[in-house]
């Protein structure tokens, strides 16, 4: 499907959904507001329950472990998902961390990945043992009325973006409600997510704190000047990647980034977009 129209209704979806954005950002992130801008989405597509995610875009293993993180799924499933490690056998990840390798987007339904997943199982000779285990993560999801679902992934310069989205419905009933116009808004409203996290990373205020080597204002050290020109220069670099071209051990590269994101207040930003929050403020 061509998205190129996306860009064009970019405006209109958001006065579809009655969001107002005028003063979104201005402040901390707000868990409560961004989790309502994802519910008018769901609602507008007719979901019940919806996942935003970001992956850091050099990891290379499959997406279990998100940068970033939100979900309206009820707090039971979302704890038995990585718990209980559900993930291990959610084929709609491993659909689209196969097809993000390959392409910048990826859409469908959970029932086109299911089959495609089913497909390689077979051909590994695994199939018995793991639909024996999908059978018991689909009687989990019946409980919460999670019963279909689709999906769109985006890939950018420095990470990897899931809009998740479940329904009560099944299957058939979901995949033939849904029509082109559902997929461009779907694709719209991915656009608008992710221009979001990129203003409140780039605008997320800095908090007073005398943690930093005993200032009260954040002045950063010769050391975490040169990694974080490393990390900006080189968006897609690994923490090993930087210690070695400056010359430091990767124990001192993540004690800086763990220093500087709690200074900074953003616990869960990767290197890449936290060098980009200290030139936004001229520290770079």
């Amino acid at each position: 499907m061509n998205f190129a129209d996306s860009y064009t209704t970019y405006n209109d979806l958001i006065a579809q959904l009655g969001l107002d954005i005028s003063t979104f950002g201005e402040n901390a992130f707000d868990e409560t507001e961004f989790k309502q801008l994802l519910n008018s989405l769901a609602d507008y597509l007719g979901m019940n329950f919806v996942h935003l995610m970001t992956f850091h875009i050099s990891s290379n293993k499959k997406m279990v472990a998100p940068d970033f993180s939100l979900s309206t799924f009820p707090s039971e499933w979302d704890n038995g998902y990585y718990e209980e490690e559900r993930w291990r056998h959610d084929p709609t990840f491993a659909y689209i961390h196969r097809h993000l390798q390959r392409q910048p987007v990826v859409y469908g339904s959970w029932s086109e990945a299911l089959q495609h997943e089913l497909i390689l199982q077979k051909a590994q000779n695994t199939y018995d043992a793991y639909v024996e285990k999908l059978t018991t993560v689909f009687a989990q999801a019946r409980h919460h009325k999670i019963n279909s679902g689709i999906f769109i992934a985006k890939r950018n310069q420095a990470h990897k973006l899931v809009l998740y989205f479940s329904s009560a419905e099944n299957d058939e009933a979901l995949e033939d409600r849904l029509d082109k116009k559902h997929w461009e808004m779907l694709y719209t409203g991915m656009l608008i997510f992710e221009d979001l996290l990129n203003y409140l990373t780039i605008r997320q205020p800095v908090t007073n704190n005398t943690s930093h080597a005993g200032k009260s204002d954040l002045s950063l050290s010769k050391t975490e000047t040169s990694l974080m020109q490393y990390f900006l220069a080189n968006p897609q670099s690994t923490i090993k990647e930087a210690s070695s071209a400056r010359n430091v051990s990767e124990n001192t590269t993540n004690f800086h980034l763990k220093q500087l994101r709690k200074i900074l207040n953003t616990p869960k930003l990767p290197a890449y977009h936290l060098a980009l929050v200290l030139r936004e403020k001229h520290l770079l």
